[in-house]
């Protein structure tokens, strides 16, 4: 992975730049000459296979947990989170997707996936949920009115 594609993936996952580096164990200040081309090295294999997994995870959860949502079926919601703490103390928290921003950027993938078939999702903060919500693969979601 050069630097450009690192950037591009850090930003499609939805990761800013201090994320990335809690994720790898650098410093902010090392991403950012990744992805500026300073270190001649290059991205380290293990900050692209990081990168790689986190992305190729999302993609097999966006099409299983997507393809659970009927076809032409009204409106879901989809629960998010504002922030790691909230996200990490959840029911929800998945390992493989450790930070609240990851969560979310899924989720949003689910989103984009199932409107495809004709049925929307509405992404609403876990204050915002109601008591009928049930959890999905690690999302949870509740009927829209």
């Amino acid at each position: 992975m050069n630097h450009v594609e690192l950037k591009c993936m850090r930003e499609s996952l939805n990761l800013t730049v201090p994320e990335l580096a809690g994720l790898g164990g650098v410093s902010d200040r090392t991403v950012r000459y990744w992805e500026t081309n300073k270190f001649k090295s290059g991205v380290p294999d293990s900050i692209s296979l990081l990168l790689e997994d986190l992305s190729r995870y999302m993609s097999i959860q966006v099409k299983s947990i997507g393809a659970m949502f009927p076809s032409n079926d009204g409106t879901y919601e989809l629960q998010v989170f504002l922030d790691d703490a909230s996200y990490q103390a959840s029911k929800l928290y998945m390992p493989d997707i450790p930070l609240a921003s990851l969560h979310r950027c899924l989720t949003f993938r689910i989103k984009q996936s199932v409107l495809t078939r004709g049925t929307n999702i509405n992404l609403v903060y876990e204050c915002d949920c109601s008591s009928d919500w049930k959890v999905i693969g690690n999302i949870s979601t509740g009927k829209g009115n």
